[in-house]
């Protein structure tokens, strides 16, 4: 395991997100290699900037099914408008959602990240919460290219039962 993390809190909450156009790369990968998501960010990144889009701001990675090998992740950027698909660079509209999710707030170098998870699988446990097999959230709230690492903002969503529903 690599570094204890920086500062990391854990909460169980109901959240509301809005509907949201996104454009996405779907890539699923080895478990080994799902930390190696900046070039489909930066590809992201380019492609919006050379089309003139607007971007909303959200800028997450929805982890969309696993297997013993492999994890299947969508790489989103919020956008204004839907922009022309390429062969590779898809566009979807999520829909709103009104979730109980168990939450991790991570703050320091995305590296850390795997040692959040661990942490957080734990405490989700000890909470004796219930996953509901939607997608799992990574959202990055501050710009890994304006933000020291030690300041770089991550919040976890496991989409989970209310308590009194798991039972």
């Amino acid at each position: 395991m690599g570094t204890a993390v920086m500062d990391l809190r854990f909460a169980h909450e109901k959240r509301d997100f809005p509907e949201l156009k996104v454009m996405y790369i779907s890539v699923t990968v080895p478990h080994a290699e799902m930390r190696q998501t900046r070039m489909y960010f930066m590809k992201l990144g380019l492609y919006a900037f050379t089309k003139r889009a607007k971007p909303t701001g959200d800028v997450f990675i929805r982890y969309v099914g696993d297997s013993a090998d492999e994890i299947q992740m969508e790489i989103c950027f919020g956008v204004e408008t839907f922009l022309p698909e390429t062969k590779e660079i898809k566009m979807m509209t999520l829909p709103a959602m009104s979730e109980h999710f168990a939450v991790a707030y991570h703050k320091g170098p995305r590296e850390e990240l795997i040692d959040a998870y661990v942490e957080m699988g734990k405490w989700f446990s000890e909470q004796g919460l219930t996953r509901t097999g939607a997608p799992l959230i990574e959202y990055f709230v501050n710009d890994p290219r304006k933000t020291p690492k030690n300041e770089l903002l991550t919040e976890l969503y496991w989409p989970v039962m209310e308590k009194n529903e798991s039972k």
